[in-house]
Protein backbone atom coordinates (compact mmCIF):
# COMPACT_ATOMS: atom_id res chain seq x y z
CA UNK A 1 0.00 0.00 0.00
CA UNK A 2 1.31 3.45 -0.94
CA UNK A 3 1.46 5.90 1.96
CA UNK A 4 -0.46 9.16 1.68
CA UNK A 5 0.47 12.77 2.36
CA UNK A 6 -0.95 12.61 5.91
CA UNK A 7 1.16 9.53 6.75
CA UNK A 8 4.29 11.10 5.22
CA UNK A 9 3.65 14.37 7.06
CA UNK A 10 3.04 12.58 10.37
CA UNK A 11 6.29 10.58 10.10
CA UNK A 12 8.25 13.65 9.08
CA UNK A 13 7.02 16.00 11.77
CA UNK A 14 7.10 13.66 14.75
CA UNK A 15 9.94 11.66 16.19
CA UNK A 16 8.40 8.34 15.22
CA UNK A 17 10.25 5.21 16.19
CA UNK A 18 12.11 3.31 13.48
CA UNK A 19 9.08 1.10 12.77
CA UNK A 20 8.06 3.59 10.09
CA UNK A 21 10.56 5.89 8.36
CA UNK A 22 12.43 9.16 8.71
CA UNK A 23 13.42 11.95 6.33
CA UNK A 24 16.19 14.30 7.45
CA UNK A 25 15.91 17.19 6.92
CA UNK A 26 12.13 17.14 6.55
CA UNK A 27 10.22 20.01 4.94
CA UNK A 28 6.40 19.79 5.08
CA UNK A 29 6.23 21.91 1.90
CA UNK A 30 7.82 19.03 -0.02
CA UNK A 31 5.02 16.57 0.79
CA UNK A 32 2.91 15.63 -2.24
CA UNK A 33 -0.37 13.62 -2.23
CA UNK A 34 1.45 10.26 -2.31
CA UNK A 35 5.17 11.11 -2.31
CA UNK A 36 7.88 13.37 -0.92
CA UNK A 37 9.84 15.71 -3.22
CA UNK A 38 13.58 15.65 -2.53
CA UNK A 39 16.38 18.04 -3.47
CA UNK A 40 19.65 17.72 -5.39
CA UNK A 41 22.82 17.88 -3.27
CA UNK A 42 25.77 19.97 -4.45
CA UNK A 43 28.29 17.15 -4.96
CA UNK A 44 28.05 15.08 -8.13
CA UNK A 45 30.20 12.30 -9.56
CA UNK A 46 31.28 12.73 -13.16
CA UNK A 47 32.82 10.00 -15.22
CA UNK A 48 36.48 10.28 -16.21
CA UNK A 49 37.42 13.62 -17.76
CA UNK A 50 38.12 11.96 -21.10
CA UNK A 51 34.70 10.36 -21.32
CA UNK A 52 33.37 7.14 -19.90
CA UNK A 53 33.46 5.15 -23.17
CA UNK A 54 36.90 6.41 -24.26
CA UNK A 55 38.57 5.76 -20.92
CA UNK A 56 37.25 2.26 -20.32
CA UNK A 57 35.86 1.11 -23.70
CA UNK A 58 33.86 -1.53 -21.82
CA UNK A 59 32.92 -1.69 -18.16
CA UNK A 60 32.35 -5.12 -16.67
CA UNK A 61 30.03 -4.74 -13.64
CA UNK A 62 31.48 -7.96 -12.19
CA UNK A 63 35.04 -6.60 -12.41
CA UNK A 64 34.86 -2.86 -11.84
CA UNK A 65 37.92 -0.62 -12.02
CA UNK A 66 38.94 1.03 -8.75
CA UNK A 67 37.44 4.38 -9.71
CA UNK A 68 35.01 5.20 -12.50
CA UNK A 69 34.20 8.73 -11.41
CA UNK A 70 35.62 11.86 -9.88
CA UNK A 71 33.77 14.20 -7.49
CA UNK A 72 32.71 17.63 -8.65
CA UNK A 73 31.21 20.34 -6.43
CA UNK A 74 28.51 22.40 -8.14
CA UNK A 75 29.22 26.08 -7.53
CA UNK A 76 25.99 27.90 -8.38
CA UNK A 77 24.86 25.67 -11.26
CA UNK A 78 26.03 22.94 -13.62
CA UNK A 79 24.94 22.60 -17.25
CA UNK A 80 24.46 18.92 -18.11
CA UNK A 81 25.32 18.45 -21.78
CA UNK A 82 23.24 16.35 -24.22
CA UNK A 83 23.95 12.66 -23.68
CA UNK A 84 25.93 13.31 -20.47
CA UNK A 85 25.45 10.95 -17.55
CA UNK A 86 26.42 11.58 -13.92
CA UNK A 87 25.64 10.49 -10.39
CA UNK A 88 24.00 12.86 -7.94
CA UNK A 89 22.29 12.43 -4.62
CA UNK A 90 19.49 13.71 -2.48
CA UNK A 91 20.08 16.31 0.20
CA UNK A 92 17.69 14.29 2.35
CA UNK A 93 18.70 11.19 4.25
CA UNK A 94 16.11 8.42 4.31
CA UNK A 95 15.72 5.76 7.00
CA UNK A 96 13.29 2.92 6.33
CA UNK A 97 11.90 0.76 9.10
CA UNK A 98 11.41 -3.01 8.76
CA UNK A 99 7.96 -2.70 7.14
CA UNK A 100 8.48 0.32 4.83
CA UNK A 101 10.20 0.41 1.44
CA UNK A 102 10.61 3.24 -1.02
CA UNK A 103 10.77 3.88 -4.74
CA UNK A 104 12.25 7.08 -6.09
CA UNK A 105 11.68 8.59 -9.49
CA UNK A 106 12.33 11.77 -11.35
CA UNK A 107 9.93 14.68 -11.52
CA UNK A 108 7.63 14.82 -14.50
CA UNK A 109 8.42 18.50 -15.18
CA UNK A 110 12.13 17.68 -15.53
CA UNK A 111 11.49 14.63 -17.73
CA UNK A 112 9.50 16.86 -20.08
CA UNK A 113 12.65 18.86 -20.87
CA UNK A 114 14.79 15.72 -21.30
CA UNK A 115 16.24 15.16 -17.82
CA UNK A 116 15.90 11.56 -16.70
CA UNK A 117 16.42 10.69 -13.03
CA UNK A 118 16.74 7.04 -12.20
CA UNK A 119 17.47 5.16 -9.05
CA UNK A 120 18.36 1.60 -9.92
CA UNK A 121 16.04 -0.23 -7.65
CA UNK A 122 14.03 -0.31 -4.57
CA UNK A 123 14.92 1.15 -1.19
CA UNK A 124 14.52 -1.98 0.88
CA UNK A 125 13.16 -2.02 4.42
CA UNK A 126 16.11 -1.27 6.73
CA UNK A 127 17.99 0.98 4.25
CA UNK A 128 19.49 4.16 5.67
CA UNK A 129 21.31 6.85 3.67
CA UNK A 130 20.96 9.42 0.92
CA UNK A 131 19.53 8.43 -2.46
CA UNK A 132 22.12 8.11 -5.24
CA UNK A 133 20.60 9.28 -8.50
CA UNK A 134 21.57 8.28 -12.02
CA UNK A 135 21.04 11.49 -14.01
CA UNK A 136 21.11 11.68 -17.81
CA UNK A 137 20.27 14.37 -20.34
CA UNK A 138 18.45 12.76 -23.29
CA UNK A 139 17.63 16.12 -24.92
CA UNK A 140 19.52 17.98 -27.65
CA UNK A 141 20.12 20.98 -25.38
CA UNK A 142 22.00 21.49 -22.12
CA UNK A 143 19.94 21.29 -18.93
CA UNK A 144 20.87 23.37 -15.89
CA UNK A 145 21.21 21.64 -12.53
CA UNK A 146 21.18 23.74 -9.37
CA UNK A 147 21.92 22.46 -5.86
CA UNK A 148 18.77 22.44 -3.78
CA UNK A 149 16.43 22.12 -6.77
CA UNK A 150 13.59 19.63 -6.42
CA UNK A 151 14.85 16.77 -8.56
CA UNK A 152 12.89 13.67 -7.60
CA UNK A 153 10.21 12.16 -5.45
CA UNK A 154 10.13 9.24 -3.04
CA UNK A 155 7.07 7.03 -2.71
CA UNK A 156 6.70 4.98 0.47
CA UNK A 157 5.11 1.54 0.56
CA UNK A 158 4.05 -0.51 3.56
CA UNK A 159 4.91 -4.21 3.23
CA UNK A 160 2.35 -6.88 4.12
CA UNK A 161 4.48 -7.85 7.12
CA UNK A 162 7.77 -6.92 8.79
CA UNK A 163 10.73 -8.30 6.82
CA UNK A 164 12.88 -10.99 8.44
CA UNK A 165 16.23 -9.69 7.12
CA UNK A 166 16.20 -5.89 6.68
CA UNK A 167 18.73 -4.23 4.41
CA UNK A 168 22.00 -3.88 6.31
CA UNK A 169 21.48 -6.99 8.43
CA UNK A 170 23.46 -9.40 6.21
CA UNK A 171 27.21 -8.69 6.31
CA UNK A 172 28.75 -7.85 2.93
CA UNK A 173 25.51 -8.06 0.97
CA UNK A 174 24.26 -4.53 1.50
CA UNK A 175 26.97 -2.46 -0.15
CA UNK A 176 25.18 0.88 -0.01
CA UNK A 177 23.95 0.93 3.60
CA UNK A 178 24.75 4.28 5.21
CA UNK A 179 25.84 5.95 1.95
CA UNK A 180 26.31 9.69 2.21
CA UNK A 181 26.28 11.53 -1.10
CA UNK A 182 26.52 10.08 -4.59
CA UNK A 183 28.01 6.59 -4.48
CA UNK A 184 29.51 4.88 -7.51
CA UNK A 185 28.99 1.21 -8.28
CA UNK A 186 30.61 -1.18 -5.85
CA UNK A 187 31.83 -4.66 -6.71
CA UNK A 188 29.24 -7.37 -6.40
CA UNK A 189 30.38 -9.89 -3.77
CA UNK A 190 30.87 -13.43 -4.98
Amino acid sequence: MILTDDEIWLNGTQNCDISDFRIDPFNPNQVEPASYDFRLASTILRFTPYGYAQAFKTVDPLNLPDQLTFPFEIDGYFDLMPGEFLLGSSVERFTFGPSICGVCMGKSSLARVGLIIENAGLFDPGFEGTATLEIVNIARHAIRLTPGMLIGQMMFYRTTQTVGRPYGSVAGRNRYQGQDGPTEARRIPE
